[in-house]
């Protein structure tokens, strides 16, 4: 096993798998990847994010359609993630502009662990991740909710996602 960053191996293989050919005879209309590796690496986007953010908003901006399941969480140095990526194939991407970030109406979020990990360690994240969100002037009345996920993994580790 690796724990090379899975989202990594997507974030350069999206474009193709997006506008590979459609309608050739036999061809699927979309690209199945199956991705071994850290799924929550240092220095590469969380497999969260990407799931839950990124390829929402590039479906809203630019049209890309994904489907993402993280079937078993990675981490270093062991690694042993699995993702599966379905990416539907289309003609054009759509050029976009994203010039705002707009305003923040929501805070969700996740801690995950997996392994040997101790139950207390992911309370200990979500109670720490609430009371910084809670101080934070700025936010005002913005609603939070972080939830907590044990997750099957191919290693040992934990994490928080907002």
């Amino acid at each position: 096993g690796t724990a090379g960053a899975c989202m990594l191996m997507l974030q350069s293989s999206l474009p193709c798998c997006c506008i590979a050919p459609a309608g050739v005879q036999g061809l699927p209309p979309q690209t199945s990847l199956l991705l071994r590796g850290g799924t929550n690496a240092a220095f590469a986007p969380q497999a969260d994010y990407m799931q839950h953010i990124t390829l929402p908003m590039l479906h809203k901006l630019c049209g890309v359609r994904a489907e993402m399941t993280v079937n078993k969480r990675g981490f270093f140095p062991r690694g042993g993630g699995e993702v599966r990526v379905n990416v539907f194939r289309q003609q054009r991407i759509t050029p976009f502009e994203l010039l705002n970030r707009g305003d923040i109406v929501r805070i969700a979020g996740v801690v995950f662990s997996s392994g040997r990990v101790p139950d207390h360690v992911p309370t200990r994240i979500q109670e720490a991740a609430e009371k910084e969100l809670k101080q934070d002037p700025t936010l005002g009345a913005v609603p939070i909710s972080i939830e907590q996920e044990v997750s099957p993994s191919g290693s040992d580790g934990c994490g928080v996602v907002l």
